[in-house]
């Protein structure tokens, strides 16, 4: 399921210009790897939101715990 939700989020950064721009292949295989986590940070920027970026990662790494603990 959290594979499913970054494999959206890779999507929608790839439509933004902001995910895979630096390959002719789009890769979107819902690893949370830097380059999905830099595309994130520049998709926040743009939006007005850059002083937030702690709490992003913060919450995504609490939902990934809270998802295979349980």
């Amino acid at each position: 399921m959290v594979q499913r939700v970054v494999e959206l989020v890779q999507a929608g950064l790839a439509i933004w210009g902001l995910y895979g721009a630096q390959r002719d292949e789009l890769d979107i295989n819902g690893l949370f790897c830097d380059e999905t986590k830099a595309g994130i940070f520049k998709w926040r920027q743009i939006m007005g939101m850059e002083k937030e970026t702690l709490k992003l990662e913060v919450c995504l790494f609490l939902d990934i715990r809270l998802m295979t603990d349980g």
